[in-house]
């Protein structure tokens, strides 16, 4: 039932003109797939979502000063306006 319903849903989205990205199927590449692709929506489960996050802070915590002063400003203005309520694209 659950493929069933995938098809539905990637049928769908194909004939409202989206466009459906697949990634190459190894976990260690997803980031890269992703960082290619640009989804506007991501489906995944906690555990992809997990790995991408151990990667991203990885990435961080071995980055020099000035790049974690960047992000962590960032990522806390990011996080601000979110819990304002501002939309995404303001």
């Amino acid at each position: 039932m659950a493929m069933c319903a995938c098809r539905i849903n990637e049928e769908m989205f194909l004939y409202l003109g989206c466009t459906i990205g697949y990634w190459q199927g190894d976990i260690a590449k997803l980031v890269d797939d992703i960082s290619a692709l640009q989804p506007a929506m991501f489906v995944g489960v906690p555990r992809v979502f997990d790995r991408i996050y151990a990667r991203i802070t990885d990435q961080i915590k071995n980055a020099g000063l000035v790049k974690r002063l960047i992000f962590n400003w960032g990522f806390s203005r990011k996080l601000y306006f979110m819990n304002q309520g501002s939309k995404q694209k303001e």
